[in-house]
């Protein structure tokens, strides 16, 4: 079904029987590589000094001799909180350990202090993985307020009056993503009853005290005001812009379409060309194509599929996507724009 933007496809290319078959010759080249073995140094080493960094940053906000001093060291636990979010991630994916208990033991201690219901996050974005940009089935095709489905019939007054100036909007809408996934993850709470809850509930409410509450303990009031606010915008800005860019403005899938595992994951999702600083700052998830064919690799060795997928990409005329930073939220941009005024 074509739109004046991104399309949104009935009909894939490949059979399950052809893509079944492409997709196992690509995994028999990465795996005889070893490229999906666990790194235990590297997440060993990685943790340790961003867990270290994040509380000597904070030990530093507390200290803060002037207002800007308390604004700067803010900015760098911004940073260090989302690298602490990238490896609970890794976690929900099996990618630091073989055990699945140990990646959730750890997956959840890295949430909680993080003040996020990691059971919470590891349901939804599985959902994700199972039907990237498909439509009622891919819950990160849902963002309030912005539209991203031209086809979509908007029953919220308030997503109506919004709708014109979405492209506008984008950003500032941004800003609040932590606070929105905190609520949903409260939301949770109530009404996915398991016996993980009666550990992890305790764990969200002291959380919720350390973020909210202990600032005013330790800080002058418009101090920890600033704190608080600036931390929990910046890191939904910085969330913002880790995960849009990766299928925002990508191909849509219709519902019920009966596409392979191989294709949905390639032509949904989009690569942020890489250097060594961007593979920090977007930890990892630049090569968002490589990590949806293969979730369970770990982060530090994802590039090394590239060569392999581009291959079979070239081989079998697939659609590989890959653009700058810079160009992936002017495609963003311009979706949401075009689908403002459809």
């Amino acid at each position: 079904m074509a739109t004046n933007g991104a399309p949104i496809l009935a009909k894939p290319r490949f059979t399950p029987t052809e893509a079944a078959s492409i997709y196992a010759d690509l995994r028999q080249k990465v795996t005889s590589q070893g490229i999906l073995k666990r790194s235990y140094g590297y997440y060993f080493f990685t943790s340790v000094l961003t867990i270290a960094a994040a509380v000597l940053s904070i030990y530093f906000v507390i200290i803060s001799p002037t207002i800007w001093h308390l604004v700067a060291w803010t900015i760098v636990f911004i940073f260090l909180s989302i690298q602490l979010a990238g490896f609970f991630h890794d976690a929900g994916h099996r990618a630091v350990f073989n055990s699945p208990f140990l990646n959730d033991l750890y997956g959840a201690f890295i949430a909680s202090l993080s003040n996020i219901s990691y059971f919470y996050w590891r349901t939804k974005h599985n959902k994700h993985h199972a039907s990237p940009n498909e439509l009622e089935e891919d819950p990160d095709i849902e963002i309030p307020f912005v539209n991203f489905t031209h086809e979509k019939k908007l029953a919220n007054p308030i997503e109506r009056f919004v709708r014109p100036y979405q492209a506008y909007l984008y950003f500032p809408i941004g800003i609040f993503a932590l606070i929105y996934f905190k609520f949903r993850s409260l939301n949770h709470y109530k009404t996915s009853p398991g016996a993980y809850l009666l550990w992890e509930i305790p764990i969200f409410v002291i959380g919720l005290f350390v973020w909210y509450a202990l600032p005013f303990l330790l800080l002058p009031l418009s101090w920890a005001l600033v704190f608080i606010i600036l931390s929990n915008l910046g890191i939904g800005f910085y969330m913002m812009n880790i995960f849009a860019p990766n299928h925002k403005g990508m191909p849509q899938i219709e519902k019920g379409a009966k596409f392979s595992f191989l294709e949905q994951q390639i032509i949904t999702s989009r690569n942020v060309k890489s250097n060594w600083l961007l593979d920090i700052f977007l930890i990892g998830l630049n090569y968002q194509i490589e990590h949806h064919l293969f979730p369970n690799c770990p982060r530090n060795k994802l590039a090394q599929i590239t060569p392999y997928v581009l291959e079979i990409c070239d081989k079998y005329e697939i659609d590989y996507s890959e653009v700058s930073l810079v160009e992936t939220n002017r495609i963003i941009l311009t979706e949401l724009n075009q689908i403002a005024h459809s």
